[in-house]
């Protein structure tokens, strides 16, 4: 009699056993669904990265764009001694997302020939390489040495960077320019970005700008960059002291904040005039 008490109190046990282990997974299949698109992409990048020899704890992988069976992803260098950024096109087959095109000098006409679609193209085309077709309308001009081309076909501009730097567009539009990833701000940097002028004049924009800064002594220069009025808003106070450009073309202001500009930051000041100097004697406007 204790004999069968005990082989049934085994039989009972492993019933409960069994039962526990599908509650189990009947509460862990609900997030194994949840796992993203986004989530399969990273990995399937991480995977070609590593295939390539890159060391994964130095990059950033972002999914800026899925359309179907195509993405578009951004890979961000954090290494300081090697910055940089690319993008790399994905598609899904069988299943798993496979690399179609990765690099920073892709053109155009490559992404077409690869059957990537424009929905997962960067906005307006918008990507930095040397040699880069400029849009319909005024050229920009040839990059020089040590230097990159950013053009921008929807806003309809285009100007030099030094190639120490990275191009990243961040989903607000606004363009950065940086030395390694986005949040570097102690190495010089540009940023820009651009507003309608909904009937105001640049001297109004400023005004108004300058009316948040009441007490301290911030430069204002006239300038004509591009063959467009300009003003120049020089020791603006911020996380550190920073330069900032307008300029009226069309309906629109274009923005170009270059910080920090600060001469007594004797270490990276050479830097930023460098940036600023670059920047705008080759700003160019071209056909939206």
């Amino acid at each position: 009699m204790k004999i069968y008490q005990t082989t049934t109190w085994l039989m009972i046990g492993a019933m409960i056993s069994v039962s526990l282990l599908s509650a189990c997974s009947l509460l862990e299949s609900p997030s194994a669904s949840a796992r993203t698109p986004e989530d399969a992409i990273v990995e399937a990048m991480h995977d070609y990265l590593d295939e390539q020899g890159a060391p994964l704890d130095q990059v950033e992988v972002t999914v800026k764009q899925i359309d179907g069976d195509y993405a578009r992803v951004e890979i961000i260098s954090i290494d300081p001694e090697s910055p940089g950024g690319w993008n790399a096109f994905m598609k899904r087959e069988d299943g798993g997302w496979t690399t179609v095109l990765s690099g920073s000098g892709m053109e155009k006409e490559h992404v077409e020939a690869a059957g990537i679609p424009e929905s997962v193209w960067p906005e307006g085309w918008l990507i930095a390489e040397n040699g880069l077709e400029p849009p319909t309308g005024v050229a920009c001009p040839v990059p020089t040495a040590g230097n990159l081309l950013l053009t921008d076909k929807v806003r309809g501009y285009c100007l030099f960077y030094p190639d120490t730097h990275t191009m990243v567009q961040l989903e607000s539009g606004n363009t950065e320019i940086v030395v390694g990833e986005v949040m570097n701000h102690i190495d010089p940097r540009v940023s820009i970005y651009t507003e309608e002028l909904a009937g105001r004049t640049i001297e109004q924009v400023v005004d108004e700008f300058l009316a948040g800064y009441e007490g301290f002594d911030i430069e204002r220069t006239d300038l004509i960059v591009a063959g467009e009025k300009a003003i120049l808003l020089d020791g603006i106070p911020g996380q550190d002291f920073y330069r900032k450009i307008l300029i009226a073309h069309d309906d629109s202001l274009y923005h170009l904040a270059f910080a920090p500009y600060d001469e007594s930051l004797v270490d990276t000041f050479p830097q930023a005039e460098q940036l600023y100097a670059t920047v705008m004697d080759s700003f160019t406007f071209t056909t939206p």
